[in-house]
């Protein structure tokens, strides 16, 4: 006797898989009882039930395989559904990490140009596009689906890895010369400041010695005293001695007297001479200066004359 062998499908269904169903036909090859009686009739009879019992059974067993085929056919398209929703997050994920960490090693970047431009130096930013050569997913599904998601997932993560860390590089790299410019800065404007000083004190003691030369305060003046007597030699033979002092100015003068016989007498005389320098004020016109000097005082403290008497008897 014929019958139909159903497969359940709801949970496939549900599960998102189209499944078709084909329904199968089983008719055992019967005996047929046409004719018979007694013990050939019961015969036939309990052949045809093992028949229909093993068509049974063989129903039975192949709709359970088809069950288990299509349970397990269900579980790996799930598998491979929960496995596709994962991929996206994890697309999704890895693009809005990527974003935020380029734009943080951007910004980064950007305080540092900034910061360097500010500190004076001359900075120029080139922006370079990377594009990873990305497989094509059209057309493919299943596990090929997935594995080029994975393949295009690894190759953004580490194009963007490659570019934080080449924009981190470039900060560090860009701070380390603003750090050097800075410094050379500081060591210029230090080694100028020493220059200007010196400079300011060249100018300042420069101007100081034309001032000095210009109107003469930087000046000494020195003293000489010349004597001479018209005897020498010879019976009337008389000296004369001078010495000055150079700080003050004054003089002293001595002599004696001479009669022919003998000395008779001897003299001093005391004095000062008071002058004063002026400076014509053209000392740069010329190579030579000339001052006016100018005899202010002259003093005579004292004169002393001893005299030797002889008396004859």
């Amino acid at each position: 006797m014929p019958h139909q062998i159903l497969i359940k499908v709801d949970t496939s269904e549900k599960a998102g898989i189209k499944v078709n169903v084909e329904v199968a036909q089983s008719s055992p090859e019967y005996k047929d009882l046409s004719g018979l009686e007694g013990q050939d009739l019961l015969d036939a009879m309990a052949y045809n039930i093992n028949l229909y019992k093993q068509a049974i059974a063989d129903g039975v067993a192949s709709e359970k395989a088809d069950t288990e085929t299509l349970d397990k056919l269900t579980a790996e398209y799930q598998q491979k559904q929960a496995d596709y929703t994962k991929a996206n997050a994890d697309r999704d994920e890895a693009v809005e990490k990527g974003q935020s960490d380029l734009n943080n090693a951007t910004s980064d970047l950007d305080k540092q140009v900034e910061a360097s431009k500010n500190a004076g130096l001359d900075v120029s930013v080139e922006v370079s596009k990377v594009s990873p050569k990305y497989k094509d997913l059209t057309g493919l599904e299943g596990q090929d689906l997935l594995d080029a998601m994975a393949y295009n997932l690894d190759l953004y993560n580490k194009a963007v890895a490659s570019g934080v860390a080449s924009e981190k590089a470039d900060a560090e790299t860009l701070a380390k010369l603003t750090a050097e410019y800075q410094k050379q800065v500081v060591d210029y404007e230090a080694q100028k400041a020493a220059v200007d000083k010196a400079n300011a004190d060249k100018k300042a003691a420069y101007e100081k010695a034309l001032e000095d030369y210009m109107n003469g305060t930087n000046h000494t003046t020195s003293m000489t005293a010349q004597t001479q007597t018209d005897a020498s030699s010879g019976q009337y033979q008389t000296f004369m001695n001078a010495t000055v002092d150079q700080k003050t100015g004054e003089f002293t003068l001595e002599h004696d007297m001479n009669d022919g016989v003998h000395i008779i007498g001897h003299g001093v005389l005391k004095g000062k001479i008071n002058w004063k320098i002026v400076s014509n004020g053209d000392g740069t016109e010329t190579v030579t200066r000339y001052w006016l000097l100018m005899i202010t005082g002259y003093g005579i403290h004292t004169v002393k004359y001893q005299r030797k008497l002889r008396i004859l008897m």
